[in-house]
């Protein structure tokens, strides 16, 4: 069975400079590391990241390819190809890039880095993902009931398949529409039940898979 997403890495060699040209903290970085290991360490205030990329492979007309940052340390500014993709907030950012690449790529992410800071982000990769997928995943757990809650973003011209597989093995299922929240209900939860799967499917292909562990069981 096909499944998605793909996700390509950004790591390696980044090229780091000051937008103002005034200093002289220019030069090749290899991401992720701590800022301690380079000669950013003592430095503070703007800095643009720059990463070079070829285009991902073939691109089907029900793929899209996604700019995903992880973990982003601090506000940022992105620009791809010359074009500003907009401010965003610290933490987790995502941008439908489809339209955006050509065979060579150019991403910049210009940040303000503080004195004492070590870390820029988590990771920065593209998502090959299908025209559907998962979004907003929440789960929790009450003694020995599960509540999964998300929302299918994106379009699809059918309804879709949801799987909950709770340690490799199926435990809940039901049909939603791409558009629409959904809430999963899993009773009778083993309390020694560690991982968590839940897979957007059409027909025969797994439009996106989300994993996660399993939080600690809380009250009953």
């Amino acid at each position: 069975m096909t499944s998605y997403p793909h996700r390509i890495r950004l790591r390696g060699p980044w090229e780091s400079s000051i937008p103002s040209g005034a200093d002289a903290v220019v030069g090749r970085i290899h991401l992720p590391c701590s800022l301690n290991e380079t000669r950013l360490r003592d430095y503070a205030g703007p800095v643009r990241f720059t990463r070079s990329f070829g285009y991902p492979g073939r691109i089907d007309a029900d793929e899209r390819v996604w700019l995903i940052i992880a973990g982003l340390e601090r506000e940022a500014e992105i620009v791809l190809n010359g074009r500003e993709c907009g401010l965003h907030a610290a933490g987790f950012v995502e941008l439908d890039a489809t339209k955006l690449l050509s065979d060579r790529n150019r991403l910049e992410i210009v940040m303000a880095k503080l004195p004492d800071q070590k870390n820029l982000w988590e990771d920065v990769a593209l998502e090959i993902r299908a025209l559907a997928y998962l979004a907003q995943m929440h789960v929790e757990r009450r003694g020995q009931t599960l509540t999964i809650t998300g929302r299918v973003a994106g379009v699809a011209q059918a309804p879709l398949e949801l799987y909950a597989l709770v340690d490799g093995r199926n435990a809940a299922y039901q049909t939603v529409a791409a558009g629409s929240a959904f809430s999963i209900h899993i009773d009778e939860m083993p309390a020694q039940a560690k991982k968590l799967r839940v897979e957007l499917v059409n027909v025969s292909t797994i439009w996106y898979a989300w994993e996660s562990a399993l939080p600690a069981v809380d009250g009953g």
